[in-house]
């Protein structure tokens, strides 16, 4: 998965697929942007 350097665009586009209500949203986040 390569992550568009764009991180705004990024939230947004994982928006589509998640939203912060998911038990796995702030999980999965901290793994994506501790990477950022």
């Amino acid at each position: 998965m390569s992550l568009d350097p764009n991180a705004d665009k990024f939230k947004i586009e994982l928006s589509k697929f998640m939203t912060p209500e998911m038990p796995v949203f702030e999980e999965l986040r901290g793994c994506i942007f501790d990477r950022l």
